[in-house]
């Protein structure tokens, strides 16, 4: 299984939201792309487009999010997709406040030590339903989602991907779209001190 949380960086960036408001695109994209370590300067356009009403520190988030976790988690699950002798089974998870590791509490049904995490009910049966997906796959190998049925492999060509959500569901290349327009970023020269 290869996967990272919807918004991986959030807790650091939004950790001192001042610092990130009154930003323009020019300053973000500077900011974006030392984190990134790409020029994200054309991407802060597009992100804002798909997000006209998300403030500076939250398309931060979802930049760089895609650069550092899920873009190469897909991509590395495509590979072993299409390379592996076994199965690879990609996810997204888009439960509780989907920053960094809070799936693991998912995973275990252990939100009682989850702060941030809502006491919302549909937590709770995410979190029973990310739980028995993964203890089918330590039983079987193959990973089974309540509602949602087999968790189909992640192959090369349909990057079949679980979003852990509410409700969980099964999607063929999900970011399709964000990963085209990132291919064409350039990665920056390394920043002296980053």
């Amino acid at each position: 299984m290869i996967g990272s949380a919807l918004n991986e960086t959030a807790r650091t960036i939004e950790a001192d939201p001042a610092t990130w408001e009154g930003l323009g695109d020019a300053e973000l994209a500077d900011r974006c792309s030392r984190i990134a370590r790409r020029d994200v300067t054309e991407l802060i356009a597009r992100y804002r487009r798909e997000r006209p009403r998300d403030p500076a520190r939250r398309i931060a988030v979802a930049v760089t999010t895609d650069a550092l976790y899920r873009l190469p988690s897909l991509d590395l699950a495509a590979a072993r997709g299409t390379a592996a002798a076994a199965p690879t089974y990609a996810y997204v998870f888009a439960g509780g406040t989907g920053s960094h590791g809070e799936d693991v509490l998912f995973f275990f049904d252990n939100l009682r030590h989850a702060a941030r995490v809502s006491r919302n009910p549909a937590n709770g049966m995410l979190a029973q339903a990310a739980s028995a997906a993964w203890i089918s796959f330590s039983h079987t190998g193959e990973p089974e989602v309540p509602g949602v049925g087999p968790w189909p492999a992640c192959t090369g060509a349909g990057r079949e991907t679980l979003l852990f959500g509410h409700p969980p569901r099964v999607a063929t290349d999900p970011f399709a779209a964000r990963r085209a327009a990132w291919a064409g970023s350039r990665t920056r020269d390394p920043i002296p001190g980053v």
